[in-house]
């Protein structure tokens, strides 16, 4: 697939948008597991994997881990040198990419070395 800056290699079930610039170089190829291969020989912007566009989880049925529909069991586990307790909650939205939507972190929970489940 190229030179990109995620360190994925196997691209199975995996989506990449595929064009020309500074620190990503496209070569679209892929060998299956069955060693036959397909070279995509184009100049334009390609999509591999699923073409559609990524879309917010809410719009789906949700169900937190008791079979509550309206939200999902998130589970805030600290790095274990923290000290702190584990964080359970309902989140109806898993979207942190911004300085606006960042602030629907639980406020005071120490994020560094912290794992989170859905």
């Amino acid at each position: 697939m190229g030179q990109h800056q995620a360190d994925e290699f196997n691209y199975k079930g995996k989506n990449e948008s595929l064009f020309q610039y500074n620190t990503k170089v496209s070569v679209p190829f892929i060998l299956s597991s069955y060693n036959y291969g397909i070279l995509w020989d184009n100049y334009s912007l390609s999509k591999f994997g699923d073409v559609r566009d990524y879309a917010q989880l809410d719009q789906f049925r949700l169900y937190n881990q008791e079979g509550q529909e309206g939200a999902l069991t998130a589970t805030y586990i600290p790095a274990p040198e923290k000290g702190e307790s584990t964080l359970v909650r309902r989140e109806s939205t898993i979207s942190y990419e911004d300085a606006k939507s960042i602030l629907n972190l639980p406020e005071g929970f120490p994020l560094s070395g912290a794992t989170v489940t859905y």
